[in-house]
């Protein structure tokens, strides 16, 4: 019966292998690997070698393998499956003379690092051996279609020497025997393993041993063994320290002995409760737990914790026992906590806790007590009000008066100031038009005309925008008003519509909640209809805006063209000044000018006899060239005279038309 449940299961993982092979892209990488992957050992050492798997981020619940070894350097003495995370098993492990096969399952499925298998081996002759994974491996994911994760294996490398361990000199007793465990290798942990095997060197000149395990540190060996060999196996022994002593003989006497200390620990650590600070229903997303086991041997190492069907939290051991879960959601949750002792042993423990959600303020008052809370909140957000209101008012009509008053100070200085410029400016343009009556004025002096008399407005023209501004204020100011009284009987209404709320939530009976209803209408009729007051005066105040910007735009332009004027005034003394300058500085720039042309007239002259010197030389040397073709096949070369003549003549051309083009820029410049 067993072995057809096994064949079913195999063929099931089988099934699921080849049905998930099309989402194996999809799934996250599982590896095996061996622990240790490389170390060193002597010749006829034993020592052992974990298969162990790392899921990643997938869960698992079969793998098989079949992995090769160096035969000729290695032997296998056995194959454990203790500590194993596979509790099914459709085949065993197993080794042949080059290879060992295994391949297992965990029902319920895992995830992490864990061993399948321990293969004990004994090093056989010297140099490097290994221990390699082939390509049947195949590790299944649980998620119900038995998709292949495998993504990768490691393999393992270990070198084996020669034992070169010195013996004893001749006539001496000897060495202390070198003792070590493959069950319990590290003398200061604790193993959840109660049957420790002890390993050691036996030397060649060894011809009797004694040996005893006992809780004395320090015990004289006494017992003498008949045999010779190189392991003992305990079996069961109690949990607690253990210390293992062993001394050799030779011909000439007793070694010293070893003491190796083994520490053993099956015991789960002691049942604890687990309880909730807050109680077993509290309103705390975050509650507090309290526990605290104890383990008699090996003691606590430390604590996992999950909540639901989360994942287990490690937590170290506290002084204080306490240890706040993270945030949860509202409902019952199932706590559960384990306590894991230095030997690896485990014990359950569960608690549950209902966070419910805190109930308001408001939840926890009668009717009467209500309607009384929400009057006194309505008063006092009404009082609130009204002192916001009276202070704003103040400090408005305070702020108001103060503005008025500087802007009436900066129009006074303004005016005062348009004013004077504008006596200045018509001066200027009576000197302009009486200065020189028979005289036609001169560009400048007549564009300097035209723009002071674009300049200048009317008195009244400016005096019209002024006002203009000031009405287009007042409008503003008036809306910003009307505006804010639109904003305090919105706030009035929400207020109603809050204590509409709280009424409706507290009426009993449904006429109670009809008359309800009906007065929020008529609030939100109301409502309705402040909203289109406030959006027509939005609009307004909008329009009003544009309006003052018009203005205040024409009056910036003209304060800039005052300014403006100003910078004429400047420029007109500047040019006058420049005319006087010109005046005294014309004659004599005029007959620089006119020999300045003689000059050029000069050069262009003599330029132009070098252009009819080339001519004259073009044509010569074309004749010259026509006269030697009738003698056949000679080629005449340029006389080195007419060759220098023709050099000096580009250069004398080159400066002249230099000369000719300075002379050109110092023209330019009158």
């Amino acid at each position: 019966m067993e072995k057809k449940i096994q064949t079913v299961i195999l063929f099931t993982i089988i099934t699921g292998f080849l049905f998930g092979w099309a989402n194996y892209s999809c799934a996250a990488g599982a590896m095996l690997y061996l622990s240790p992957e490389k170390n060193t050992y002597m010749v006829g050492e034993e020592f052992s070698v974990a298969i162990k798997i790392d899921s990643g981020a997938t869960e698992i619940n079969a793998a098989e393998a079949v992995l090769s070894y160096s035969s000729d350097r290695l032997s296998i003495k056995r194959i454990s499956k203790s500590g194993s995370l596979f509790t099914l098993w459709v085949q065993e492990p197993f080794f042949s003379s080059r290879s060992i096969t295994f391949g297992g399952g965990a029902p319920n499925g895992f995830s992490g690092v864990g061993k399948i298998i321990t293969v004990v081996f004994q090093a056989k002759a010297e140099g490097t051996a290994t221990v390699d994974f082939l390509n049947k491996t195949r590790i299944l994911a649980n998620d119900g279609s038995g998709t292949d994760v495998f993504a990768g294996s490691s393999g393992g490398i270990y070198i084996i020497k020669k034992d070169e361990r010195p013996l004893p000199a001749e006539g001496e007793v000897p060495f202390s025997p070198e003792v070590y465990s493959l069950t319990h290798s590290d003398s200061e942990k604790w193993y959840s393993n109660d049957s420790p095997r002890l390993n050691w060197f036996l030397p060649s000149d060894i011809i009797e041993m004694a040996f005893t395990l006992d809780k004395n540190p320090s015990v004289v060996v006494s017992d003498i063994t008949g045999d010779l060999f190189d392991s003992k196996l305990y079996q069961d022994i109690k949990d607690g320290i253990w210390y293992f002593h062993i001394k050799f003989k030779n011909k000439y006497g007793w070694s010293d002995s070893t003491h190796y200390k083994v520490q053993t620990d099956v015991t789960p650590p002691l049942p604890f409760d687990v309880t909730v600070i807050e109680g077993e229903e509290t309103t705390n997303l975050r509650p507090t737990l309290l526990f605290k086991a104890e383990d008699e041997d090996s003691g606590i190492d430390y604590y996992k914790i999950k909540i639901d069907s989360g994942d287990f939290q490690k937590i170290a051991v506290s002084e204080d026992n306490l240890y706040q879960i993270q945030h949860q959601e509202l409902g019952l949750h199932l706590i559960e906590v384990k306590a894991v002792d230095k030997a690896g042993n485990s014990t359950e423990s569960w608690c549950q806790v209902l966070i419910k959600q805190e109930r308001e303020f408001w939840q926890n008052l009668g009717f009467w007590q209500a309607m009384l809370w929400s009057l006194i909140l309505l008063l006092l957000i009404i009082l609130l009000l009204f002192l916001i209101l009276l202070g704003r008012r103040k400090k408005e009509k305070g702020s108001i008066k103060k503005v008025k008053k500087e802007v009436a100070e900066v129009e006074e200085e303004v005016t005062k100031s348009f004013g004077l410029l504008r006596q200045n400016i018509e001066k200027m343009l009576e000197e302009l038009e009486t200065t020189k009556p028979g005289k036609k004025p001169t560009e400048q002096e007549q564009i300097l005309k035209e723009k002071l008399k674009v300049i200048l407005l009317p008195p009244s023209q400016i005096e019209e925008i002024k006002n203009k501004r000031i009405r287009l204020t007042d409008e503003k100011n008036e809306i910003a008003g009307l505006l804010n009284t639109v904003v305090l009987k919105e706030q009035e209404i929400e207020i109603e519509a809050r204590l509409f709320e709280n009424r409706e939530k507290a009426a009993a009976s449904s006429a109670e909640k009809r008359k309800i209803e009906q007065e929020r209408w008529e609030t939100s009729k109301r409502r309705r209809k402040i909203e289109e007051q406030r959006w027509e005066l939005e609009e307004s105040q909008q329009d009003i805006d544009i309006r003052i910007k018009r203005v205040l735009a024409k009056e910036r332009e003209m304060f800039f063209k005052e300014k403006e004027a100003e910078k004429i005034v400047q420029e007109k003394n500047l040019i006058d000044k420049a005319l006087e300058k010109i005046k005294e500085n014309m004659e004599p720039l005029e007959i620089q000018r006119k020999k300045l042309i003689n000059r050029r007239n000069q050069l262009v002259k003599i330029l132009d006899m070098t252009y009819v010197v080339r001519k004259k030389m073009e044509e010569n040397k074309q004749f010259v060239k026509s006269e030697e073709l009738k003698d056949a096949g000679t080629e005449s070369q340029e006389p080195e005279a007419e060759k220098e003549l023709r050099e000096e003549l580009n250069k004398t051309e080159g400066s002249i038309k230099k000369e000719i083009e300075d002379v050109e820029r110092e023209l330019d410049k009158f």
